[in-house]
């Protein structure tokens, strides 16, 4: 079993970015990128493999070691398995933080230069703010080049706190407020439930300046046919061993 240090024994970070990938190296490697360029520096990368075939995991370690020789704070994880579900690699990234902020990002998320820069002065803005969140451009690839084709509109959420339009990349959220309801097992929508439980617990802030730009492609989740999607409750099932009974931490050491 992997030693889990506890967040004490660890160097903290003002932000903590949150990064799931899968046999996608192309895209990790320019999120990385997008977060290297970032105007604010206080932060680290946890990327959670999620089980890519032996292949894509090498490129995927070979990216992130090269950030980390360029003093980014990059952690490389490999799990033993596809989860199934990005919910889970989410959680064991979270449960690793060290950082006062959650920012969750997809590696198809290409992240603006200021944006963890942004919406950290938002959250700082009121104390009772645990969840700050901004604009993102929807892009897609057509003919194998990324075209840009439309703003997303997430103002609403403002007022409303409703679970719709708001995307991982967009936001960020105090690690302590996640830690008061733990985990987030949606199977394929847990940025959603995650500002839904959010909403409970404090307000949101918003900026219309957009902070990332989000690439649709034929692998989003979203996307995948029914036919194609994997049984949720196998899922559930079959990692429910890991979280039942136990300390969080201890269950991410028995994934590692």
């Amino acid at each position: 079993m992997t030693e889990i240090k506890t967040a004490d024994s660890r160097t903290k970070y003002r932000i903590s970015a949150v990064l799931p990938t899968y046999n996608r190296p192309k895209f990790l490697e320019s999120c990385l990128l997008s977060l290297y360029e970032q105007t604010f520096k206080d932060f680290e990368v946890i990327v959670i493999d999620d089980g890519s075939n032996e292949y894509e995991s090498t490129f995927n370690k070979m990216i992130c070691d090269t950030y980390k020789n360029l003093d980014m704070p990059v952690k490389y994880i490999k799990l033993h398995k596809n989860s199934g579900t990005v919910s889970i690699p989410r959680n064991i990234g979270i449960a690793l933080a060290t950082g006062e902020f959650i920012a969750p990002i997809d590696d198809d998320c290409w992240c603006m230069p200021n944006k963890l820069e942004i919406l950290k002065d938002l959250m700082e803005t009121n104390d009772s703010t645990v969840l700050a969140y901004g604009e993102r451009v929807d892009c897609d690839i057509i003919n194998g080049e990324i075209r840009q084709y439309g703003i997303s509109n997430t103002k609403y959420l403002q007022s409303q706190k409703k679970s719709l339009g708001v995307d991982n990349g967009q936001f960020i959220f105090k690690n302590d407020a996640y830690n008061i309801f733990g985990p987030i097992f949606s199977i394929n929508a847990c940025d959603w439930e995650t500002y839904k439980l959010l909403a409970e617990h404090g307000d949101f802030a918003y900026t219309p300046e957009i902070v990332c730009k989000y690439i649709w492609h034929e692998t989003n989740s979203s996307r995948v046919p029914k036919e194609r999607r994997i049984d949720p409750m196998k899922v559930l099932g079959e990692f429910a061993q890991y979280f039942v009974g136990t300390r969080f931490e201890d269950a991410v050491a028995s994934k590692l």
